[in-house]
């Protein structure tokens, strides 16, 4: 169990925070880099796994309006400017490197054209998952049926508040719990659940 789940059983809630290189960070130092502006706020989130969402096609994608798609690339700019917009195909996805400290992860942001939840793809590395001794490989849990990062509950995505940068920050959330679960605990956490302001 991390410090900030054994908290939050107390009922105390620790604020948490993804850096721009995709750290997380928590408490105090999530606060004061938020503040500033060197974080990004992790909102609120759930990992569960299963089937992938289904993915709207519709004729005109949410980035082909230009006030959501400078919004979107405003978003990530600021809050991960090392990821690289690639829209050559007439899509919307986004690819870059999250760092957690204990590990380098190679990740796609698939914008979804109908403006659900993006797909967060794993490139490097593609199979995510631990050796265990004679059992061989086991799969990282909360992972899609296709192998895909399940970062969020649809319910959690709000497309008129969330941008692709709330994706990555949820990446980045499931890739630090993933680096624990590597070293051989339980997951440790099945997302973010802020309390509400009593």
């Amino acid at each position: 169990m991390t410090l900030p789940s054994l908290l939050r059983r107390v009922g105390l809630d620790v604020p948490r925070g993804v850096s721009i290189d995709g750290r997380i960070l928590t408490g105090r130092a999530a606060t004061a880099a938020i503040a500033s502006g060197a974080a990004t706020s992790v909102e609120r989130h759930t990992f569960h796994g299963g089937d992938d969402p289904p993915t709207l096609h519709i004729r005109n994608a949410w980035w082909q309006d230009p006030a959501a798609r400078r919004t979107d690339i405003s978003a990530v700019g600021h809050a991960f400017p090392h990821f690289q917009l690639d829209d050559s195909d007439g899509a919307h996805n986004w690819r870059g490197t999250i760092d957690t400290g204990r590990g380098r992860f190679v990740i796609h942001v698939v914008g979804d054209p109908g403006g659900g939840l993006p797909h967060v793809v794993p490139v490097l590395p593609r199979a995510l998952g631990r050796h265990e001794g004679r059992r061989g490989f086991r799969r990282a849990e909360h992972l899609y049926a296709s192998g895909n990062l399940c970062v969020a509950d649809i319910s959690d995505w709000d497309p008129d508040l969330h941008t692709s940068a709330t994706a990555i920050a949820w990446a980045a959330h499931w890739l630090a719990a993933y680096t624990d679960w590597c070293l051989g605990g339980p997951w440790p956490t099945d997302g973010y659940q802020p309390r509400a302001a009593a």
